[in-house]
């Protein structure tokens, strides 16, 4: 890759990271609080095997780590916080009446870290 092109590539990855840092500080913000679920769901051979990692702790955010390596994602639900290495895509996950929202984060060894937020009430 010429040094030119490389250039061109870490500008377009450095600029992509900081949108991605302002639309999750932005949804930070907007659900602040709200209970939630979290796993993570890894493929084997079979099928795919989950692993909940906790049910009900209000979100507290999520933080962008920008690394040379890529971009790593902190989550954060009350005193817990789990961190996602090496992403390769993110999916907000959006409902018209809130049941089901939240993120879904792929990271470079095909694992998916799901959050979404609990119907209160």
């Amino acid at each position: 890759m010429c040094a030119s092109s490389l250039k061109e590539k870490l500008m377009s990855t450095t600029k992509q990271e900081h949108e991605w840092s302002r639309v999750l500080q932005f949804f930070s913000e907007q659900n602040l609080t709200r209970p939630t679920r979290l796993g993570i769901f890894e493929p084997n051979r079979a099928a795919a095997d989950d692993y909940w990692v906790e049910c009900g702790l209000p979100f507290n955010g999520i933080v962008v780590e920008s690394h040379s390596n890529g971009l790593n994602l902190q989550i954060i639900v009350g005193t817990l916080d789990h961190t996602v290495k090496h992403v390769v895509k993110i999916a907000l996950q959006m409902t018209a009446n809130g049941d089901e929202d939240g993120i879904d984060i792929l990271d470079a060894d095909g694992r998916t870290t799901v959050l979404r937020f609990e119907k209160v009430g």
